[in-house]
Formats: structure tokens, sequence, C-alpha cells
């Protein structure tokens, strides 16, 4: 089956696009990609802090770090290349979506999307950074 990327933040001219400081910060938010099991959806999030989506907190959600100071065209062609592709579909397809008790939907990973997902974080940090005083 197709995944759907929504990328089109990460595309917009804007060298570091996941690159976000809060008033009085001196660090900027973290930054994630996001891969949404239920959905087949792969995008980026920055975390705002005391913000947790509540498919995150159960797992349908599957968040892989990046560097707020990544490049965002760079980050764009790397999830829509074929070895990306492929860890995003095993991510997918091992992620079993179950309903609790209160009936809420769960996402679980088998061992081999663990592994899938712990590849594309070691992948994600090959990506180029901006230099932090370039930004400022």
């Amino acid at each position: 089956m197709n995944i759907t990327y929504e990328l089109s933040n990460l595309t917009g001219g804007q060298k570091t696009p996941l690159y976000v400081r809060l008033n009085g910060s001196a660090v900027p938010c973290r930054a994630y990609v996001v891969i949404d099991c239920a959905t087949r959806t792969v995008c980026t999030r920055i975390a705002i802090p005391s913000e947790t989506p509540v498919p995150l907190r159960y797992g349908v959600w599957q968040e892989v770090p990046v560097s707020p100071y990544i490049d965002g065209t760079e980050l764009a062609r790397y999830l829509t290349s074929e070895p990306a592709r492929t860890l995003c579909e095993q991510i997918i397809d091992g992620c079993k979506l179950v309903r609790d008790t209160k009936l809420n939907i769960m996402g679980m990973l088998t061992p081999s999307a663990e592994c899938a997902k712990n590849d594309l974080e070691d992948q994600l940090k090959r990506i180029p950074t901006i230099e932090a005083a370039d930004l400022e």
C-alpha cells in the first residue's frame, strides 16, 4: 500500500523549516519526523512544550527525532527516497493497532518495526544541518 507524504513545509524556501524558538527560550523546540500508522502518512512536527497529541501518547504516531537545524530540502529528499520509504513501510506494517479496555486505539511496534525505526533514526542523523550562527 502507498504512503502519503505531507512535506510541503520542508520545501517552501526556508532552509531550516523545523527551527522554532519560543519567546524567551535559548534553545529551539524539538523536531520530529512523524509516521502515522493509522493513515500511512509521513510528515514533520515541531514539539511545543506541554503539548502531547493523543495519537502520539497512544503509539498510533511513531516519532523519530531530528535536529531542528536540519536542512529541510535534504530531509524531504531523503524521506521520499526508496531506502526511507522501505523503512517507513516496515514501521507502518509492523505497527499493530488495537483497542484498549477504554476503546482507545493503541499502536504497538513489532520487534522488526522497532528495528526499522532505529535504522531510520540513524539515517536521519546523517542529513546535513545548518549552522546555528547562520540562523540568527
